[in-house]
């Protein structure tokens, strides 16, 4: 095939490019499962439809779309896996179903405009080194006056955390750093730690109090200049021990019946390959019974590349000063 897939640049900017990145979502049947059904139960929704795939990534869901009676399906996969995934659409026999799509946005001309436009290319938090933004400008290029996006909606869920994994987990690169290391001083790396992300998958119990929606995106009516900033507040159930934040999200897919949901909360009995995110605390926080902790998230990222997330969190208990930090996933 063309192209030296091994040695582009291509290939090792884009993460969406190695084949390892969608066995690892072909493999996750918790969620594949979900994605599948939202795309073969949605038939009625796809019967005769022109179809946009954002993020198409091996061809399996554009296909899945096509054998569910879209009229045409538009797959976009921009990185070098649309050589492939065009390959696999042919021994498919599905080339004059679906048409592949790699350049820019905005050097695509289509014929007409779509009546669904879908992404299912998530990453931890949803965001991070997803299509996502680039889901929503090609909404504002090429989605019908009445079309259809797919999933409807994304939930951004956060919850106060109380002293267990995160902080054991820290400890050792704390305590690593805080020691000579090979006979040097690197206590300056605790920096890093403190201000990263840590994805993991968050044990149940280490939920303090009932987790908040900060953010709701309804696709539909979700901009390109989507602010994804939100307010939350918690009201502790117990005298505890809180080591920092965790958080996680839902995707919600529309259906002619009851909607489809794609949660990647710990409390799922089947865990998600998205993990979930947790934000620790520089030092864990004693809080009452009652005591009320509000605050505010703001996501931001720079451009089309949602990497790395810059999170920034403000909170307070009680009447007390605001706490900010900011943390970085990368």
């Amino acid at each position: 095939m063309e192209g030296d897939f091994a040695t582009t640049e291509s290939f090792y900017s884009n993460q969406h490019g190695h084949i390892s990145f969608h066995d690892i979502i072909l493999r996750d049947t918790a969620v594949f499962s979900q994605f599948e059904k939202a795309i073969r139960y949605n038939s009625t929704l796809f019967k005769d439809k022109i179809v946009l795939e954002i993020g198409s990534g091996t061809g399996i869901f554009s296909m899945m779309a096509a054998k569910s009676g879209a009229k045409h399906v538009y797959a976009w996969e921009p990185s070098l896996l649309n050589i492939y995934s065009k390959k696999t659409i042919e021994d498919n026999n599905l080339q004059d179903k679906i048409t592949i799509l790699s350049q820019n946005l905005e050097e695509i001309k289509l014929e007409e405009k779509v009546d669904v436009i879908f992404t299912l290319c998530f990453g931890y938090g949803v965001i991070y080194e997803s299509y996502f933004p680039q889901f929503l400008k090609a909404k504002e290029l090429f989605l019908s006056e009445n079309g259809i996006t797919i999933p409807s909606k994304i939930d951004l869920i956060i919850a106060p955390q109380k002293v267990s994994q995160i902080r054991r987990q820290l400890a050792q690169y704390s305590n690593y750093w805080d020691n000579d290391v090979y006979g040097y001083n690197y206590k300056a790396m605790n920096e890093l730690v403190d201000s990263s992300v840590n994805i993991d998958y968050l044990i149940p119990t280490s939920i303090s109090s009932s987790p908040h929606i900060f953010k709701s995106i309804v696709t539909s009516e979700a901009k390109t200049d989507l602010s994804l900033s939100g307010n939350f507040e918690f009201t502790i159930e117990s005298d505890q021990e809180l080591e920092g934040f965790g958080s996680w999200f839902d995707i919600q897919f529309p259906t002619s019946t009851e909607p489809i949901i794609v949660s990647t909360a710990p409390s799922c009995e089947n865990l998600t390959h998205f993990c979930q995110l947790a934000f620790h605390f520089p030092k864990s926080i004693d809080v009452k019974k009652d005591d009320v902790i509000s605050g505010s998230v703001n996501i931001s990222y720079q451009g089309d590349k949602c990497s790395p997330l810059i999170y920034d969190i403000s909170y307070k208990i009680n009447d007390s000063d605001p706490i900010s930090q900011k943390y970085i996933l990368k």
